[in-house]
């Protein structure tokens, strides 16, 4: 019985070693080497044609999928979207794992509905005879999908100043059309004593600031303290032309108007600097005309000025200082002469309603905070003098692109801090620092172009910028900060140039979507948790042996054993597969 069994056993081991060696076991797949992307990466309309990237070197066929189902013969390296969705493309290869591509969503056409003026002029109010001036005004298309958008080379027509009262002044774009209110003003009173001007003032009955009595005083050597006092005495709003006078305050205007019945106000033309607090928290003061004798706006001259909607900044003025306009919450826009040389500190912070700005091109500096929590602020133009902007300078506003001209050296920490609204920067090729915290939390910025002469990013420079999907590192830079480009969870693949001698703590962790790096031949050390939880890097590339990776058990830099396979192999590509934590050198 014993013998039987030892038979059977015999035989049945036999039969399954035969099947063995007749059914070898497939071939062991790997995965893809490279990756493949796809471009545009958006936004993308229907019938935009879109590309499909592979840079693995291997002869691979296409798959294009809309909302994750594959597309009937799309197969093709182009597919031309014709119906909304979330396109992608996976590509495979025998004896190949396949690998899928970054997600594009494509929208419908967008169709232009109608165009409206989101930022009115920042004059709206004008005299008998005056030419519209629209500067300071933003009018924006509207389209099917709800998106608004910036639009120039719009006309302008209706405008006639012959006539007091309100002229309705039509905008057209592209055949569309919206209109605007402004309003021709009545001729203002020429009062030439003080005397006069009291029994001017008190022949109207009381008044509000919309309905303010005009004069325009035309005395010499006027004492502005005894002007002032009729002024309060009459106990009357009043709209103030003091154009054609010259004052005893030896050029310096002081805080003599001490009251909040100005709504506005035409300094006089031999003024020369404008004292600190000269109208701090004047609540009714909505225009002011600064004459282009004055040189200079002090410490917070108009500060807190919170009906302020129009500022005229004449053509002499060279030092904007410190808090000079800062949370004038009505003001819209400022154009800032070619004569200013200097934006102080905060001096327009909170200006919550400030949408439009244009910096003249003799500016060198703009100040800390200069345009902080301008929350408004869509558009800006910065002068090519500008040499440095400081720290904070237009953080928490909603600029949509910026381009800093060559004539700047370096970008201060925080400066775009928490632009949210912000898609696009381009930085002039003459930066050579770029500062901490620069363009962190910008969450929708998608293109950076960096120019070639910036040696360092700073720490969290980019930190969560969460839509960028590439940004090219030029050769001159030699350190990336920790943090640098940390939750970039957008970012698809990364080279880093031979320029860079080091790679800060966490610099990539954790870029959720980062594929693909290479590591320049300069690079000599990276610093812990440099690229950890990137969990979907499946490729790297060194060009240099011997770099100091600092081990941390907590914290490593490279997912997985790519830190020994590293120290053993030197230079060259490793791969591994997605979520496998064993690196395998390809080449």
């Amino acid at each position: 019985m014993k013998k039987n069994l030892l038979f059977v056993g015999t035989m049945i081991l036999l039969i399954f070693v035969t099947l063995l060696t007749a059914c070898p076991p497939p071939p062991e797949e790997t995965y893809l080497p490279g990756t493949v992307t796809i471009t545009p990466a958006g936004p993308v309309s229907i019938g935009q044609e879109l590309t499909a990237n592979y840079d693995g070197g291997v002869n691979v066929s296409y798959q294009w999928r809309l909302n994750g189902s594959p597309i009937n013969s799309a197969t093709e390296t182009t597919y031309t979207p014709d119906s909304a969705g979330t396109y992608t493309v996976i590509i495979s290869a025998t004896g190949y794992i396949s690998k899928i591509s970054n997600a594009v969503n494509v929208t419908e056409s967008k169709t232009l509905v109608s165009i409206e003026v989101t930022t009115p002029p920042s004059k709206l109010r004008y005299e008998l005879g005056e030419d519209f001036n629209p500067a300071g005004m933003i009018v924006k298309s509207v389209f099917n999908d709800g998106s608004k958008e910036p639009i120039t080379g719009y006309n302008i027509s209706g405008f006639s100043s012959d006539e007091a009262g309100v002229v309705v002044i039509t905008v057209t774009y592209d055949g569309k059309e919206t209109t605007l209110d402004v309003t021709i003003l009545e001729a203002a009173e020429d009062i030439y004593t003080l005397e006069a001007l009291t029994t001017y003032l008190n022949s109207f009955g009381s008044n509000t600031a919309d309905d303010p009595i005009r004069v325009k005083v035309i005395m010499d050597d006027i004492i502005l303290s005894n002007l002032v006092n009729v002024i309060n005495n009459a106990n009357r709003f009043v709209d103030l032309n003091l154009s054609e006078s010259t004052s005893s305050r030896n050029g310096v205007l002081d805080n003599v108007f001490n009251n909040n019945f100005l709504v506005s106000i035409n300094l006089p033309s031999d003024i020369t600097s404008i004292a600190n607090h000269a109208f701090l928290e004047h609540s009714s003061l909505t225009s002011v005309i600064i004459p282009d004798s004055v040189t200079t706006i002090g410490h917070q001259a108009f500060g807190h000025c919170s009906s302020l909607t129009s500022v005229t900044i004449g053509n002499g003025v060279t030092t904007i200082a410190d808090y000079a306009f800062q949370s004038c919450s009505s003001l819209t826009s400022i154009t800032i002469p070619d004569s200013v040389t200097t934006i102080g500190q905060s001096a327009f912070s909170g200006c919550s309603s400030l949408a439009s700005v244009i910096i003249g091109n003799s500016v060198t500096s703009i100040g800390s905070g200069a345009f902080y929590n301008c929350s408004s602020l869509i558009s800006v133009i910065i002068g090519n003098s500008v040499s440095s902007i400081g720290d904070s300078a237009f953080s928490g506003t909603s600029l949509t692109s910026v381009i800093i001209p060559d004539s700047v050296t370096s970008i201060g920490s925080g400066a775009f801090y928490n632009c949210s609204s912000l898609i696009s920067v381009i930085i002039g090729n003459n930066v050579t620092s770029i500062g901490g915290s620069a363009f962190r939390d910008c969450s929708s910025l998608a293109n950076v172009t960096i120019g070639n002469s910036v040696t360092t990013i700073g720490v969290r420079a980019f930190e969560n910028c969460i839509s960028l999907t590439s940004v090219t590192i030029p050769d001159s830079v030699t350190n990336i900060g920790s943090q640098a480009f940390s939750l970039c969870s957008s970012l698809t693949s990364v080279i880093i140039p031979d320029s860079v001698t080091s790679i800060g703590i966490s610099a990539f962790s954790p870029c959720s979507s980062l594929a693909s790096v290479t590591i320049g031949n300069s690079v000599t050390t990276i610093e812990r948790n440099a690229f950890f939880a990137c969990y979907n890097l499946t490729s790297v590339r060194f060009d240099r042996a011997g770099i100091n990776i600092e081990y941390s058990a907590i914290q490593p830099v490279f997912f997985g054993d790519l830190h020994s396979k590293y120290i053993f192999g030197g230079i060259g590509t490793y791969t591994r597969d997605i979520g496998g934590e064993v690196w395998t050198k390809v080449d």
